[in-house]
């Protein structure tokens, strides 16, 4: 699935944290790595890639790099896109030390512009040498056809690495206005338990559905309705499960600056600690 990879570095440390992540996902495919520097004047990049060169070469991968100038973001997905690789992988804490889904704030335009995967790791995690190992990969639906495209995806990887897949799908309770003839005004109400009841055994019914489209695959399918707000909801399942994957659609070049589920993947981008994998809605 994986052959060629692009991994974008910064000459930081924390950049280097996604070397090991993507070395397993090159072994699976006897793939190739490519280190991608953007030379700024104020870093040499020569001891790192070195450095960073040979941790790959031992592991018996096959690696190389490159070194161009120019506007970050634009460069990595040109050059991507134009010489055949199949991933882009970016470490979400650069030099600056952000807690941010950037290098500077690289990765989420990158996301936004190219027409190919995306996997960004945090730089903060503890691998502790063992790569990268996904217990359960988890793709979080909201109903829409984009949010359902990165399925098809989702399924390949996990009956390639071998993973069980876990689908789910946000019931968020909201609150009810009404007009109140003896206040003389508008009153906030809570969903009653009935509605929220309702809105449990229609997502329910949406998961079940789903799975069962799903069926005929290798990949062992779990799904799972969570309640609460959309964001927290799935980084707290999430954290339940040991060595996790999200995977999540994007609109990719579509111009929007949003990627599906609105600002709840934006918080996710910004804010988890673990690895997330965004799929452009056309990719393959």
């Amino acid at each position: 699935m994986f052959n060629k990879i692009l991994l974008p570095v910064d000459g930081s440390e924390t950049s280097k944290t996604i070397i090991p992540y993507c070395g397993n996902l090159a072994q699976e495919n006897d793939g190739h790595i490519t280190l991608f520097f953007v030379e700024t004047g104020d870093v040499s990049s020569e001891p790192f890639l070195d450095s960073a060169i040979n941790e790959l070469l031992t592991s018996g991968l096959k690696a190389d790099s490159i070194r161009v100038r120019g506007a970050a973001a634009e460069q990595i997905v040109f050059y991507a896109e134009n010489n055949n690789y199949d991933l882009i992988a970016m470490s979400t804490q650069g030099r600056n030390g952000m807690k941010r889904a950037v290098i500077g704030s690289v990765t989420e335009e990158v996301i936004r512009n190219t027409s190919l995967p995306v996997l960004t790791v945090n730089g903060s995690r503890n691998n502790s040498g063992n790569g990268m190992r996904i217990g359960k990969i988890i793709v979080p639906l909201d109903g829409s056809t984009l949010s359902e495209s990165a399925l098809p995806f989702a399924i390949s990887l996990a009956s390639e690495i071998p993973s069980d897949l876990l689908i789910t799908n946000v019931i968020s309770p909201t609150k009810v206005i009404a007009g109140d003839p003896i206040l003389d005004g508008l009153v906030t109400f809570d969903e009653t338990s009935h509605t929220v009841k309702a809105k449990k055994i229609d997502s329910d019914q949406y998961l079940f559905e789903t799975t069962n489209k799903l069926s005929g695959n290798p990949a062992t399918i779990e799904s799972e309705v969570l309640e609460g707000e959309p964001s927290q909801a799935i980084m707290a399942l999430v954290e339940r499960h040991t060595d996790p994957l999200v995977i999540l659609a994007s609109h990719g070049r579509a111009g929007l600056s949003r990627l599906v589920m609105g600002s709840v993947t934006e918080t996710l981008m910004r804010t988890s600690d673990f690895p997330i994998l965004v799929i452009p809605e056309k990719s393959e």
